[in-house]
């Protein structure tokens, strides 16, 4: 059996919701091609699930009508924080791949809390990620500017890539089995104007 994983997105797709392709294509009786695509951290969190699936169905121990192994929604049985929302920001649309969403007044900036059971990835796939949807290239380990932020519970990872035009500050932690994203991205200035309020609020999480 030949698998291949692909880490990438579209460039109009929604990085919650793509990012990570694996197929695997089974020469037995036939040819037969499995695929599994979704968030990238989603995707590999299941990677092990869906390669064992398969080689159920090879081995004929599947059930008759297999079902394709789901990636469930990061906000599965919702585990509870607190924070301090900043008072000038406003909830955003809901999302069943977000934990939560907000909105700043400053430039359409977009605020997002993801949540995934798991470590989430690796940190510098995580990076690069974010780097290809700003436009930029991928760095290596040793360049990837990682700054702890410590909190009264835990201590952050925290990142600022700039693009041309836009950019992205993330923070995240691992705490209870769960891997914590949290994001702001949006126009250059906007973020620059939002960045304060955006570290206060990830200091003020509460598990």
């Amino acid at each position: 059996m030949d698998v291949v994983d692909l880490g990438g997105k579209p460039e109009d797709g929604d990085a919650s919701k793509d990012g990570r392709i694996i197929g695997a294509i089974a020469s037995d009786e036939g040819t037969s091609f499995f695929k599994m695509r979704g968030n990238a951290a989603l995707v590999g969190a299941e990677k092990e699930k869906f390669l064992k699936w398969i080689a159920a169905m090879r081995a004929g121990t599947g059930s008759e009508s297999p079902a394709m192994p789901q990636v469930a929604a990061p906000t599965s049985n919702k585990p509870e924080i607190k924070w301090d929302v900043p008072p000038d920001w406003s909830p955003g649309p809901a999302s069943a791949m977000r934990y939560a969403s907000f909105a700043a007044p400053n430039d359409n900036v977009d605020i997002s809390v993801v949540t995934f059971p798991g470590d989430g990835g690796d940190d510098l796939g995580n990076i690069n990620r974010w780097r290809q949807q700003l436009g930029l290239p991928p760095a290596d380990a040793n360049a990837s500017n990682i700054v702890p932020l410590k909190t009264n519970e835990t201590t952050f990872s925290t990142i600022d890539i700039a693009g041309a035009n836009t950019r992205t500050v993330a923070a995240w932690t691992r705490k209870g089995g769960r891997a914590w994203f949290f994001k702001l991205t949006g126009p250059s200035n906007g973020v620059e104007k939002e960045k304060a309020n955006f570290v206060k609020f990830v200091q003020s999480v509460r598990f």
